[in-house]
């Protein structure tokens, strides 16, 4: 943790940086499941993501896709 104070010198930036991420991942999450036609299947699968992305997201990549 010590590393980071290098890259952000106050909360306020911290702030910013946590409101840029949230404002992408709203954005990107809904994107990646638009090719499905089903909005229940697109809906369920945006769910399990962010819950995911939530959860997972510092040791893995998504698994999820939609063909």
């Amino acid at each position: 943790m010590g590393g980071l104070y290098g890259y952000i010198k106050t909360k306020d930036d911290l702030a910013a940086m946590i409101e840029d991420v949230v404002r992408y991942c709203s954005c990107a999450i809904p994107e990646r499941f638009s090719a499905c036609a089903d909005p229940q299947v697109r809906l369920a699968a945006t769910c399990a993501l962010t819950v995911f992305l939530g959860e997972l997201a510092p040791t893995a990549s998504a698994p999820y896709t939609i063909e």
